[in-house]
């Protein structure tokens, strides 16, 4: 049985963020999400163009290419932003 009375390390102190800080962090946050939604359309667009060559019978995927494309490069610049979000050299995450 552990002893109660064992001595506790001291307490971290933990800076308050000011104002500022917070304001940026969220400015960072939203901007984001932004840019997600962004990648998003992107993808459904992509994926109208695939049902639209799939009822046309189309063989050119040109369009369907250039949307992913858009879209992957997109998605690189949204790793960069502040706050950070991930790695975006990292691509063997499954997403979930």
């Amino acid at each position: 049985m552990a002893n109660e009375t064992a001595a506790t390390p001291a307490a971290t102190q933990v800076r308050q963020l000011t104002l500022p800080e917070v304001s940026a962090h969220f400015a960072g946050q939203k901007k984001i999400n932004g840019m997600l939604c962004e990648v998003d359309w992107m993808l459904v667009e992509a994926l109208r163009q695939v049902a639209t060559a799939i009822e046309t019978g189309s063989t050119d995927a040109t369009a369907i290419r250039a949307w992913l494309t858009h879209a992957d490069q997109h998605s690189e610049k949204v790793a960069n932003e502040d706050p950070p979000g991930c790695d975006p050299n990292n691509r063997t995450g499954g997403g979930i």
